[in-house]
């Protein structure tokens, strides 16, 4: 598999070309799809106009039909007699076969006999006048109006025909039936209608109102019947509109259909064409677009790639700087001329100064501490076995703020933090409960709004084997917990990497099991050994080797919550404490402490570090925090046997 290089100008020039090229093909995405719309919505336009046409063309050639037939009805009925519409017919019926292009023109009396054809060479045989009489003269004959049927077939002849049928009204009843019969094959009309062409396809269809074939260009043959799954598309795009447009899928393509109901027979007229069709006038146009927008991102590139090497340089500058301060030949980097760079500069600067001064203020803050400590007031209280104060003294008092009768209607509680009253109100009865000794540490505000910590001790009073309650002390923590957070980032830390050292990190670790193990709360240690360390030595000197360390402590302090500590053992061994962190969360650091600190050589030409960790999360079974620490060690171990580069799990006894 192919390395990419991994200087900072390669992958800001990949990120930005990337970054670009998506952009101008999101463009060019909406771009195409825009153009395809339109030329949807003007090609549905015109076909929709060619469907209008023949949907005329259609209505013209039915009301024709209609006119001839309702012309002859009509003077039929001005004869007055039977007979007398019975000569007319005869008279009439062969000229007004041909007005309408009839195959044959029947009259049937309304009990469904056939009297007379305009062509006797074609009188009909028995079989095919039953039919077509059954389809046509029960609703002529009860509704007294014009009727078209549907197709019907004629097995016999394998013929499919259209009955058209007028009511003849004489003497006040529909006595008579005109029937026009046309064969569907055979019209010039329906002929001319299948001829019709839609941008080089003949894809003209006609369809009954129960949507059965009468015209359609792949339901040629006899009896053809539109599939029912086809009826159900046309029928859900018509509904109970007069227009409808639709892209259905036939055989693997797509087809652009429209659709007409004709008004009074129903019928619908449908004209199709391929999509792909459709889409070839833009096709070239695409293509040239894609071909120009190509070649631009190419030149964008080619651009992006020559500034950001251009403008990269000042950070070759800045490591020639700092090289020359860790070596003595400089006190100080010089500024860059990059207004975020230089911030940076500044900061590092004060710190180089103010590192000297810091080294002597520890010793005076030390002993400040000690004084603090050593004269701080303790306050007395004594409670009943229930756990209620009954008596504390002027010392007690002064520290809370409350009065003495306040404090024994339960002020000391109240003054607790919410989060913590139920736990140590739970932990204070259960000492109570046993008879034995309690110790705690909480923070209380008192009525002026200053947070305050205090250190709880008490022991049971015992006479004669009753518990009578406890006594204990209070003592006022906050100036040595204060001084004690001062302390934890200068003499608890670490001079070359500035994490916590060996020291700072046992103090944190075991307040952080206490806390853990007096309130029930989470806790993790990730133990880690880096891989390879000893080869950078060896080979680069210690001053890469520092160099090594400072950057891994600067990349595990990034990667870490607020709430967490890193701390550096000694030599390639460090810990990170994660107080209050969910198993869940434990597993994701250190899976992004692994990824990330096989980062931190690779850009300098060094020889790869990577990282082995041991995750240990707080057990009942720990007595202290040396316990988690052992475990998450072999657990290291064990992630470093496996192969290095990883993290394990510690199991729950430390085996």
């Amino acid at each position: 598999m192919m390395k990419l290089p991994s200087r900072l100008s390669f992958h800001l020039t990949l990120s930005l070309a990337i970054a670009l090229i998506i952009v101008m093909a999101s463009i060019a995405i909406v771009s195409f799809k825009y153009q395809k719309e339109a030329m949807v919505e003007r090609a549905t336009h015109e076909l929709m106009e060619r469907t209008e046409n023949v949907g005329f063309a259609v209505q013209q050639m039915l009301r024709n039909r209609e006119i001839v037939l309702e012309t002859l009805a009509s003077r039929m009925s001005s004869q007055g007699e039977p007979e007398g519409a019975e000569e007319l017919f005869t008279q009439l019926s062969e000229t007004m076969t041909q007005a309408a292009e009839f195959d044959s023109l029947w009259l049937i009396s309304s009990n469904g006999q056939l009297l007379q054809t305009s062509n006797e060479s074609m009188r009909p045989t028995e079989s095919t006048k039953e039919l077509v009489i059954s389809y046509v003269l029960p609703e002529v004959i009860a509704s007294e109006r014009f009727k078209i049927s549907e197709p019907i077939s004629l097995y016999v002849s394998e013929k499919r025909i259209l009955s058209f049928a007028m009511p003849v009204v004489v003497q006040g009843a529909a006595r008579y039936v005109l029937v026009g019969n046309t064969e569907i094959a055979n019209s010039s009309f329906f002929q001319s209608l299948g001829e019709l062409s839609v941008g080089g396809h003949n894809e003209v269809g006609l369809l009954s109102p129960q949507l059965n074939v009468i015209l359609h260009p792949n339901y040629t043959e006899f009896n053809s019947v539109l599939p029912a799954s086809r009826q159900m598309v046309v029928a859900s795009r018509l509904g109970s509109a007069e227009h409808a447009a639709s892209v259905e899928q036939y055989d693997g393509e797509n087809w652009l259909q429209t659709y007409k109901r004709l008004p009074n027979s129903l019928w619908v007229v449908g004209v199709a064409i391929p999509l792909s069709d459709v889409y070839k006038e833009i096709s070239s146009l695409q293509m040239l677009q894609l071909q120009t927008g190509t070649i631009a991102a190419l030149f964008a590139i080619l651009l992006i790639s020559f500034i950001v090497r251009r403008r990269l340089k000042v950070f070759k500058r800045l490591t020639y700087n700092v090289e020359r301060v860790r070596s003595g030949k400089a006190i100080d980097l010089g500024l860059t001329g990059l207004d975020e760079l230089d911030v940076l500069v500044g900061r590092f600067n004060d710190l180089l100064r103010e590192k000297e001064s810091a080294r002597q203020e520890l010793k005076q803050q030390e002993a400040y501490l000690d004084l603090v400590l050593s004269t701080s007031s303790v306050g007395h209280f004594m409670a009943n076995r229930e756990g209620r104060l009954e008596y504390v003294n002027e010392t007690f008092m002064t520290m809370t703020g409350h009065t003495r009768e306040a404090l024994l209607k339960g002020a000391f509680v109240d003054g607790f933090q919410e989060e913590d009253k139920q736990g140590i109100r739970e932990q204070w009865l259960e000492a109570l409960n046993e008879e034995r000794e309690y110790e705690a540490e909480v923070q209380f505000l008192n009525p002026d709004g200053i947070v305050k910590w205090f250190h709880i001790q008490s022991k049971p009073v015992v006479d004669h084997g009753i518990c009578l309650g406890h006594v204990g002390t209070v003592t006022d923590v906050t100036e040595r917990n204060s001084k004690i957070e001062d302390l934890q980032s200068k003499a608890y830390r670490d001079e070359l990497t500035r994490i916590l050292n060996r020291r700072g990190l046992e103090q944190v670790m075991h307040n952080s099991w206490h806390d853990a193990q007096l309130f029930n709360k989470q806790l993790v240690f990730l133990a880690l050994d880096l891989d390879n360390f000893k080869l950078v030595n060896d080979t680069f000197g210690h001053e890469k080797g520092d160099w090594v360390l400072a950057e891994v402590a600067q990349t595990l302090d990034n990667i870490i919550r607020d709430s967490d500590w890193v701390g550096r053992l000694g030599g390639d061994e460090f810990v990170v404490v994660l107080p209050g962190c969910p198993n869940e969360r434990a597993v994701e650091i250190a899976q992004q402490i692994v990824d990330s600190i096989s980062q931190v050589t690779s850009e300098a030409g060094l020889i790869e570090v990577t990282v082995s960790v041991g995750v240990a999360q707080r057990q009942l079974t720990d007595q202290s925090e040396l316990d988690m620490l052992r475990r998450a060690d072999k657990a290291a171990y064990k992630a470093k046997s496996a192969g290095r580069n990883q993290w394990a799990l510690a199991d729950e006894n430390g085996d």
